[in-house]
Order: structure tokens, then C-alpha cells, then sequence
């Protein structure tokens, strides 16, 4: 509906004296006294002839009538002034209201661009993908440089859920794409899996159910500020045995006593192909050894370990399929507690320090080893690393 405005614009161009504020000029010597005949008596107390009383009568009157005119004028003119105050106001308003009336109509231009837009032509399979790129994963961890609360974790933005409340299109795509749904960010915190908390639960049992059989990437992170206990969740437990078939990545940021929890759960991961620990607790309190967690893990070929200075007799690990393993922690003396490999590949617990070792290690399937150290008093036992690795192709770093 188009509102036509007329085109309005003030008169400028009549000729009415009523249009214009009137013009004057007083000068000031325009009343003086100057007649010959009656500015002596301003010198003196005669009492004036009467001819010039007739006179000074006559002035009288002439300046009562210009009075009374000047009164007239002046109430006219505050007449006009309060008019023309009055205009401005609605001027004003009239103003206002214009500026209100192109916001909207603006607001409207946008609104129905909008409806134009190019993103509501995008098939679903391009949308599809848009979608997968907001996912993120795993959660983001960063050190915070405290003794014992070593590791601080950021809470995901939980993109699929977001996704599918935008709109029907939006939802409708979202749930025909399981991959989107395969990716699972669980931050443990006592207030998400305290008793009769169900919540959590059945939100990830609807987003299991959206990601269909689609192999899963996990991500389980301990929140040390909100989660002091030291038992795994019996929720969280649940969880992680009804996925555990398939689950393909895996990142577990635990402290050692929930490690400790798992081998109690004797999972079998046989989609597992990618793993990455993370002991959130900086390795300190590793009594533990022998962890069966991921002995039934036939696919697993990349393993990376943080903070975890004795991955063995930490962790029973299957070393004999694995082709990658990467390991970061904090300095110790890694000369003598890094496990070291015998010739079937498998971590050598009897070995000790490096340089005591006379034979090559071998190391299965593994092509590449890289080692690097930030801070070491001697450089010797990496100074001799590529000699003992025998034929592999090596690459040690010092300080």
C-alpha cells in the first residue's frame, strides 16, 4: 500500500504584509526636546506660556496614541511568537514522525530482501556443508599455568542444536544429515550429572539418535572447577557403553583417577581409529599401571598423549597396529621414565635409561619418529637416538 505525500513547502513568495514580521526603527534623539521655544523652560520653574502649554499638551497625545499602538504591536507579536512556537512544536513532531515512518519503511525493505536472499535457494547439500563447518570439536583446552588445576576447558557451542531452530528448512536439513549429529562434546560438571539431573542424558540420547549409525567422534572433558569428584559419572558411564561400537575419535581430558574408572566399563571400540588422552591432573599421581581401556580397538592406529610422561605401564596399549603416536608433557627426565620399544614394537617396561639400552628398537609399523625437547641439561641420549633406531628414518632435536 503506497502512501502518497504531497509535495509541501513553505510560502515564501506572497506578498502579504501579515506574512512578514514587521520592521522598525527608534532612533534615540527621536524624543529629545528640541524645540527653541520649550527647552528653556527644562532650565528653569516658569511655568510655561500657553501656547507652549498647548504644545507640550499636543506631544502628550501624540506619544499616549503611539503607546497604545506600541501595546497593540507588542501583543500581536507575542501573539505570533507563541503561533509560531506552536508551529515549531508540530514541526517538530511532524519531523519525528517522518524519521519513525523511513525506519520502518526501511526495516521493510530489508525484511523482504531478506526473502530474495541466495541462501534460501542453496540446495540442501550445500547447506549441508555450511552446517558442518560450525561444528566445533573437539572442546577447545588451554593451560592456565596453576599446579593443580592445570587445564581449563571452554564449553562448546552446541551448533546443531542452535541449527534446528532457525527455521523448518533449516531443522528439516539438519535432521536428514547424521554426520552433523556425530560429533559429541561432554563437559563433565557435578551440577550436569548430579542425582535426578536427567536432562543432559536424554539430550544426548536424542543426539545419538540423530546421527543414526554414523560413526561418532567423542570428546569427554573434566571441568576441575565444577567437577571435584573423582569418580566417573554412573550417567556419563551409561552414556559411553551405548556408543561405545561406534565411536571412531575419541578424546578423553580426564584426570587419572577417572582413567582409572574405565577399565571397569570393558568397552569394546571396534570403529575406534583415533585416540587422544589428555590427564588434566599434569601427571602427577600415576600409580596406576596396566590400564586395559582400549585392548579390543582393532582399527586404532593413531594415538596422541598429553601430559601423560609414562604412557607405559600407564596405559596397556595395543601397540602392534599402531602407525602414529605423538607425545607432549610437561619436562621430566625423560631419559629415564619414556618407554622404550623392544623389537615386536611394544613398550619395553624392563628398559630404563636410554643409554644403557645396547641393541636397535624396533617399532612395528611406526615410519616416522620425531622427538624434540625444550629443556634438557645434556643432549647426549638424543645425540645418540638416530644410531639406536637402527634403518628408520629418524629426526632428533636438543635444546
Amino acid at each position: 500500500m503506497a502512501i502518497f505525500y504531497p509535495a509541501w513547502s513553505p510560502c515564501t513568495e506572497c506578498h502579504c504584509p501579515n506574512h512578514h514580521v514587521p520592521s522598525h526603527s527608534f532612533p534615540p534623539e527621536r524624543h529629545a526636546l528640541e524645540n527653541p521655544n520649550l527647552a528653556p523652560l527644562t532650565l528653569s520653574n516658569d511655568p510655561p506660556l500657553p501656547a507652549e502649554a498647548d504644545t507640550l499638551n499636543a506631544m502628550i497625545s501624540s506619544y499616549q496614541a503611539e503607546l497604545k499602538d506600541i501595546d497593540t504591536e507588542e501583543l500581536n507579536i507575542l501573539k505570533l511568537s507563541a503561533e509560531m512556537r506552536d508551529n515549531i512544536a508540530l514541526l517538530d513532531q511532524k519531523v519525528e514522525l517522518l524519521r519513525a515512518e523511513r525506519t520502518r519503511i526501511s526495516e521493510a525493505i530489508s525484511e523482504r530482501q531478506r526473502l530474495l536472499g541466495p541462501i534460501r535457494r542453496l540446495p540442501a547439500e550445500i547447506l549441508s556443508h555450511i552446517f558442518l563447518q560450525t561444528v566445533e570439536f573437539p572442546i577447545e583446552a588451554t593451560q592456565t599455568g596453576a599446579r593443580r588445576l592445570w587445564w581449563k576447558f571452554r564449553s562448546a557451542h552446541n551448533a546443531p542444536w542452535s541449527i534446528a531452530v532457525v527455521s523448518r528448512r533449516w531443522r528439516q536439513v539438519a535432521l536428514d544429515f547424521p554426520q552433523l549429529w556425530s560429533y559429541v562434546n561432554i563437559l563433565i560438571r557435578d551440577e550436569t550429572f548430579t542425582e535426578g539431573a536427567y536432562g543432559f542424558a536424554q539430550r544426548i540420547g536424542e543426539h545419538m539418535l540423530r546421527s543414526e549409525k554414523h560413526k561418532l567422534s567423542v570428546c569427554i572433558a573434566n571441568d576441575p572447577y565444577h567437577a571435584p569428584s573423582e569418580e566417573l559419572p554412573l550417567a556419563l558411564a551409561t552414556i559411553i557403553c551405548s556408543i561405545a561400537n561406534r565411536i571412531r575419535d575419541l578424546h578423553l581430558f580426564l584426570p587419572s583417577s577417572k582413567f582409572a574408572d574405565l577399565p571397569s566399563l570393558q568397552l569394546s571400540l571396534p570403529q575406534l581409529e583415533r585416540l587422544s588422552l589428555l590427564c588434566t591432573n599434569g601427571g602427577d599421581d600415576l600409580d596406576i599401571t596396566g590400564l586395559k581401556i582400549f585392548d579390543f580397538s582393532p582399527k586404532l592406529h593413531c594415538i596422541q598423549v598429553m601430559d601423560v610422561p609414562v604412557v607405559s605401564p600407564f596405559l596397556d596399549l595395543p601397540w602392534t597396529h599402531i602407525t602414529q603416536f605423538k607425545s607432549e608433557h610437561t619436562h621430566s627426565k625423560v631419559a629415564q621414565s619414556s618407554p622404550t620399544f623392544n623389537e615386536d614394537g611394544n613398550p619395553d617396561r624392563g628398559s630404563s635409561c636410554m643409554s644403557k639400552a645396547s641393541h636397535p628398537y624396533g617399532f612395528g609399523d611406526i615410519q616416522r619418529l620425531a622427538l624434540r625437547t625444550c629443556f634438557s641439561t645434556s643432549g647426549k641420549a638424543y645425540a645418540s637416538l638416530p644410531d639406536r633406531l637402527g634403518d628408520r628414518k629418524s629426526r632428533a632435536q636438543g635444546p
